[in-house]
């Protein structure tokens, strides 16, 4: 998720990305809800967090099965 759309910074356009965007905003109403003191998103850069941008990776490939390429396979086996 980019910190960017939760801020308003950036819209929403993609409808996957208006999806969790809006699950977000859910989340945060809730922390807000039970009076959490401070709901903070911190951008942290992809090459510090090679394994979200591992799983960004493999979720990119789409909902629908598919048998993993060996450099998915890969890229499983790293971050399992």
């Amino acid at each position: 998720m980019v910190t960017g759309h939760v801020t308003g910074e950036y819209q929403a356009k993609d409808p996957q990305m208006a999806a969790y965007l809006s699950y977000v905003q859910i989340l945060k109403g809730a922390f807000e809800l039970v009076h959490v003191p401070a709901f903070e998103l911190v951008h942290v850069p992809r090459e510090q967090n090679t394994r979200a941008d591992l799983l960004t990776k493999l979720a990119s490939r789409g909902r629908s099965y598919r048998k993993p390429s060996k450099r998915h396979e890969r890229l499983l086996q790293i971050i399992g």
